[in-house]
């Protein structure tokens, strides 16, 4: 698993500290939270949710339709940064365990009833990190569980025309597109063509923010615009699955799924929430 989350790449996500608020994109909006809680529709309301990572609007999310919520990250800065990003009223109900994802499920907790992640599977660097998590997810999920989580990936019949920095910048500036479609599309697609590797499907991070830095100091790039890139630092890869292959491994790996549209935002066509159920579980 690729690991780049130190305190530094993580506060830059904060928006808000006093308010508990994070940068829409990298984080998931108030339309992908609710796209989470329709995918959760039939497995919520009752039993465990387990949260891979510390993403604070998903345990809240999970904290508001079940009666136990398990937190699981292997990176103690995410932990100590966020684990009172939610209601103290409802941390009697979460159980957050500092372990590694691969190792669900978790000794003597059962199965659970949901398993939410965000962006989770970008952090592996083969197609090997992907089938283990996803087997992991698998064998920990109830008969009746659903697992539902927001995956960036390259879509089906992706032009990378519209999407370049050229093509971003003349939009942001036109007003067409915020600061969060601005700033993430320049971190997730911007440079597609030249740090994307298409044979291993890894997205070169570092060069991606090495060459918005140097634009700004060329002054190609303003001050507003490079501070909302910023937002999205990440030193290290990223994983970025074509959208056929990922479909393609939930289905090897044993679950059935569904795209939950969201509408609005254009990192929205590249980042995209799935609803999956286990199939081939008995419910004995």
């Amino acid at each position: 698993m690729i690991t780049h989350w130190d305190r530094v790449t993580l506060e830059t996500r904060i928006s808000d500290a006093a308010a508990r608020r994070r940068h829409a994109g990298g984080s998931p909006d108030e339309n992908e939270i609710a796209a989470y809680a329709t995918a959760l529709s039939g497995a919520a309301g009752r039993g465990t949710a387990l949260v891979l990572g510390m993403t604070p609007e998903l345990r809240r999310l999970a904290l508001l339709h079940f009666s136990r919520v398990v937190s699981i990250d292997n990176n103690p800065e995410a932990i100590l940064l966020y684990r009172d990003w939610v209601d103290a009223a409802e941390r009697a109900r979460e159980e957050i365990v500092e372990s590694d994802w691969m190792a669900l499920p978790l000794p003597g907790s059962g199965t659970v009833d949901a398993v939410l992640g965000d962006g989770v599977f970008g952090n592996f660097s083969h197609l090997g990190g992907h089938r283990g998590l996803l087997g992991a997810i698998w064998r920990t999920l109830a008969p009746a569980g659903c697992f539902v989580t927001r995956h960036a990936l390259i879509p089906d019949g992706f032009d990378p025309g519209p999407y370049r920095a050229e093509a971003l910048i003349e939009q942001f500036r036109a007003g067409r597109i915020d600061e969060a479609e601005f700033g993430f599309g320049m971190r997730i697609v911007g440079h597609y063509r030249d740090c994307y590797d298409r044979g291993s499907f890894l997205l070169d991070n570092q060069t991606v923010f090495k060459r918005c830095e140097n634009a700004h100091r060329a002054g190609t790039l303003t001050a507003r615009e490079i501070n909302a890139i910023r937002r999205y630092v990440y030193g290290g890869r990223n994983c970025l699955l074509p959208q056929a292959l990922w479909e393609e491994l939930l289905r090897e790996c044993g679950f059935e799924f569904r795209i939950v549209p969201c509408t609005g935002k254009a990192w929205y066509a590249y980042y995209i929430v799935y609803s999956c159920r286990p199939v081939g579980r008995g419910t004995g």
